[in-house]
């Protein structure tokens, strides 16, 4: 047999052996999932994210596993990773919603307000319909400054949903950026219903409650919030506003000195605290 004719031949069983090797092993790709799955539910995020990671080397288009593993990598700061799991997840299965809803999220909580919506838009499109979804399209709205859509899509989390704290925070904020204060107050009421240990509902009624100019309802929220949570830096830095506005200069001071302790590199901080000290 010509030499050439047994290299090719060869070649071909080496190639041959190479796809054989590359053959997604769906089974063995499965149980790595369902580890994973199990190390998550056990708060073990390094351990999932190995499963994960076998599952996909296993099987590359287990979009599970790659959604999965995006989540934790996002958990963990790992923007670029999570990121690149999600886009992985979406070109596999363009038809599938909850990759859209996994980037979508990603997005949203990032600060990528229109590629929120358009993912976010994509997955309910493809009539999925979940109060998650609408409330975080409602953020992205707001951020975007698309405040009628942001109200729709809040409205209609809502109802989907009428004992969910989340949408009533998200549509206050959003009625709050508006200059709607008394309403935005409505809604918070409503998320401290649903969730009365939320310190961040508090936070938000009580920036409500400054729009109109009600002090003391506002320092009352800002008490029980910081109770709640005495590391909340905002609420801390409302307080002291909110203080100076009750002619509380010694407790502004005080709550100024202590968020100063907090984040030492918020000039604002400073300048607020030196204004009290210039104009008591």
């Amino acid at each position: 047999m010509p030499k050439i004719v047994c290299v090719l031949m060869m070649a071909g069983l080496v190639l041959t052996a190479g796809a054989a090797d590359t053959k997604p092993d769906k089974k063995k790709s499965q149980a790595a999932y369902l580890r994973g799955k199990k190390a998550d539910d056990a708060g073990q995020r390094d351990e999932a994210i190995a499963a994960y990671s076998e599952a996909i080397q296993a099987d590359a288009g287990n979009i599970d596993a790659l959604r999965a593993r995006g989540r934790d990598y996002e958990a963990a700061g790992d923007t670029k990773k999570a990121l690149a799991d999600f886009d992985q997840a979406v070109d596999l299965a363009p038809g599938s919603a909850d990759s859209y809803i996994a980037r979508g999220l990603f997005f949203e909580k990032t600060g990528q307000a229109e590629r929120a919506i358009h993912d976010l838009t994509v997955a309910i499109n493809l009539k999925v319909e979940r109060t998650d979804i609408y409330t975080a399209r409602g953020k992205a709205y707001t951020a975007a400054k698309k405040f009628d859509l942001a109200e729709e899509d809040f409205a209609q989390a809502i109802k989907l949903r009428l004992d969910n704290w989340e949408p009533y925070l998200g549509r206050g904020i959003a009625r709050a950026e508006q200059r709607k204060y008394r309403d935005a107050v409505e809604d918070f009421d409503a998320c401290i219903a649903r969730k009365p240990d939320s310190e961040e509902c508090y936070v938000e009624r009580a920036m409500g409650y400054a729009g109109f100019s009600d002090y003391t309802h506002a320092r009352a929220d800002l008490d029980h919030a910081l109770e709640v949570k005495p590391s909340d830096l905002r609420a801390r830095r409302v307080r002291g506003a909110v203080r100076e506005r009750l002619n509380d200069d010694e407790g502004a001071v005080a709550d100024y000195s202590e968020a100063i302790k907090q984040d030492p590199k918020d000039v604002r901080l400073y300048m607020a605290r030196s204004a009290v000290y210039a104009f008591p």
